[in-house]
This record gives structure tokens, C-alpha cells and sequence, in this order.
């Protein structure tokens, strides 16, 4: 981990971002090019938090999709640069990850919101995401 002089914002190599969530650097790449993402791009390589739930939740879609990850490449791109917009990220819990084939949101989870349905996207809750992250990352 390594924390820029200039920024207060937290940073990861992408070795790190690769034991942290589960990804193997292979995959990271293959991920990059099909869905023309630099991740770590802006600061030299390293990774934010904000990527890192990112990947996180490009992993569950790569567990869900199989080879259809590459229909939602478009997608991709924007969950990466939702999730880079928001602040504080890390307490994102209550939110959900919405991801379609050129599109993805983020949006918070009320009572109200009982269930979804459709093919156009998918769906995947946050939540467990930052469990998985949290002892990792944040201080």
C-alpha cells in the first residue's frame, strides 16, 4: 500500500489489487483489453479503493457472465468511472452495483426496492464486496 505525498487518497500496485480481490494479473490484463480499461491509468499504475471495488465487482460479473463479460465492456468502463465519482466509497454498503451493456449506476438499496428484474443488466450488491475488502484496505 502506499499513500502519495500530495494526495490523502490511499493506492495500491496492481500486484496488491490482484491479491487483494481474487483477480489474477492475467485476468486484470485480459479484462483491460477487452473492455479497453487502464486501470491505475491516473496515478502511475497504482490502484485506488474505488478500483478496487471495481474489479471486485468485474469479478462477480465474470463469475455470472462467463464469456458474455465481453458484452458489457461499455459497462465496465462506466462502473469504473462511477465508482472513481463517488465519495467514500468505502461506505457504499447500501448500495447496489447496476451494470448493463453500456451503462452502470449506483443505487441505494431502500425498502422499497424490492426486487428487479431483466436481461439487460446485472444486478450485484456491494455490500459483500466491502466485507471482503474492508480488513484489507481500510484503516
Amino acid at each position: 500500500m502506499h499513500r502519495p505525498a500530495r494526495a490523502s487518497i490511499i493506492v495500491f500496485s496492481r500486484a496488491q489489487a490482484a491479491a487483494i480481490t481474487g483477480i489474477s494479473l492475467q485476468d486484470l490484463a485480459l479484462w483491460e483489453r477487452a473492455a479497453w480499461l487502464s486501470v491505475g491509468s491516473r496515478r502511475g499504475g497504482h490502484l485506488s479503493v474505488a478500483e478496487l471495488l471495481a474489479l471486485s465487482v468485474l469479478r462477480e460479473l465474470a463469475r455470472r457472465l462467463g464469456s458474455r463479460l465481453t458484452d458489457y465492456a461499455l459497462g465496465a468502463r462506466a462502473l469504473f468511472r462511477a465508482l472513481e465519482a463517488a465519495e467514500r466509497v468505502e461506505r457504499l454498503d447500501h448500495h447496489v452495483a447496476l451494470i448493463g451493456a453500456d451503462f452502470a449506476r449506483l443505487c441505494e438499496l431502500r425498502s422499497e426496492h424490492v426486487s428487479c428484474a431483466g436481461d439487460a443488466f446485472v444486478a450485484v450488491p456491494l455490500h459483500p464486496l466491502l466485507a471482503e475488502l474492508r480488513d484489507q484496505v481500510f484503516p
